[in-house]
């Protein structure tokens, strides 16, 4: 067997071994590292708008929260929410912001 085919075979099965998550120890261990670093990530859960909460919102005000949602949008800035509990918040009546 020549250098280069010695060379494709390595490589085949090292891609292999990755792929199939059999990767070295020293990879699974960095993964593993990587993973305890990361902060929880717990859902913001809103509260619904009453009626009398939107009779007391202003346009202005409703369009300076857009905004705000908006520049967070653009820049990546996301926010984790549990739609399902706000859904079940909802169900007795849903008063938006606009």
């Amino acid at each position: 067997m020549n250098m280069t085919t010695a060379r494709f075979f390595g490589v085949a099965i090292l891609a292999c071994a990755v792929l199939m998550g059999c990767a070295p120890q020293q990879a699974t261990e960095a993964t593993s590292e990587t993973a305890s670093t990361q902060p929880e990530i717990v859902p913001l859960v809103e509260e619904v708008l009453t009626k009398e909460e939107q009779d007391q919102l202003r346009p202005d005000k409703v369009l300076e929260l857009l905004a705000e949602g908006n520049e967070r949008f653009v820049s990546g800035t996301l926010t984790a929410r549990d739609h399902s509990a706000q859904v079940r918040a909802a169900a007795t009546g849903q008063f938006p912001k606009a």
